[in-house]
């Protein structure tokens, strides 16, 4: 996977300020409807209109096996 760099994007959640991502999904670059999990929280998002970062309850986005493993590792990461 590659880690994009973009303009400072806050996540939705915590405010922490991004200036890169990974998609879980392998995605080079952020489009509308791209998934990322925040480094700082763990939320999973998803870039809306003017990659405006917002958090997603959608089942068949967290339930995609890459953003389970991205989660689970974010958790084992933070010790939760």
């Amino acid at each position: 996977m590659k880690i994009t760099r973009h303009d400072v994007l806050t996540c939705p959640v915590c405010h922490y300020e991004m200036d890169s991502s990974t998609d879980p999904l392998g995605n080079d670059t952020p489009n509308p409807g791209d998934i990322t999990i925040c480094i700082e929280c763990g939320s999973v998002l998803v870039y809306g209109e003017g990659l405006r970062l917002v958090q997603t309850w959608d089942p068949e986005i967290l339930e995609h096996p890459n953003v389970v493993r991205f989660t689970d590792a974010w958790l084992r990461l933070h010790g939760e």
